[in-house]
């Protein structure tokens, strides 16, 4: 996503949804994933969310929404793909990006 995020910069906004129900690998508070992104990542100036969840009852209202558009059911693991939307808000659910970001580019 860094790489992603140098190339393109203000063109592309890159909206991170941390989550723990993936075998509770995310970080304990909002503040150590904001600290470790910040780090490791493209964060800020891109969007970073508080942790939310993305499956069930209580999912994200963006992750309700990306999952109804593109069909996918419950998400079974954080790396299983990335949801790329363009700015008319249509999901595509890849597994490249890179493509995907460069054709809606």
């Amino acid at each position: 996503m860094k790489t992603l995020h140098e190339k393109y910069g203000a063109d592309l906004e890159i909206i991170a949804l941390p989550c723990d129900q993936f075998g509770g690998q995310e970080l304990g508070t909002d503040a150590a994933v904001a600290e470790f992104a910040s780090a490791n990542g493209p964060f800020p100036p891109s969007t970073l969310l508080t942790k939310g969840d993305a499956n069930g009852d209580n999912a994200r209202p963006t992750y309700q929404y990306v999952r109804a558009q593109t069909g996918l059911g419950d998400i079974k693991w954080n790396f299983m793909g990335k949801f790329v939307v363009s700015k008319d808000g249509e999901v595509a659910l890849t597994e490249d990006p890179e493509a995907d970001i460069a054709a809606l580019m």
